[in-house]
């Protein structure tokens, strides 16, 4: 019998080190053309451990932060939620506040990131 690999650890609910790094690879990449497309650029993306957030952007995008656990199950998060989230941290990198103007490009950022195949949120990921 081969045992699961363990995505988290149950004492602390946090996620393993390689499943954190190996997702925030693939969103990082994932988000890549949407980053070129409409000029959004971040220094650094990492692991929030915040529990009042899914995510933040510090600095105009010096650092991305996402909380890739669920806070319940301490399971990871859907992917396409990870990726929502992602994408609204990167409108922050162009508006700080929650204007219309930060709405805007959420919703042509989020559009196109679902031409692209990329946000999925009905799929289970």
């Amino acid at each position: 019998m081969v045992a699961k690999r363990k995505e988290h650890d149950n004492r602390s609910g946090a996620l393993n080190e390689q499943t954190a790094r190996t997702t925030l690879a693939r969103i990082a990449r994932d988000v890549e053309p949407i980053c070129r497309r409409f000029n959004l650029r971040y220094a650094q993306l990492g692991a929030s451990s915040d529990r009042s957030l899914y995510g933040f952007n510090r600095e105009s995008g010096t650092i991305i932060r996402i909380r890739l656990h669920n806070l319940r199950t301490g399971e990871l998060r859907k992917y396409s939620a990870l990726v929502a989230t992602m994408l609204h941290e990167l409108c922050h990198c162009q508006y700080a506040n929650h204007s219309r103007s930060f709405y805007d490009l959420l919703n042509d950022v989020t559009e196109y990131a679902k031409k692209l195949g990329i946000y999925q949120p009905s799929r289970k990921q």
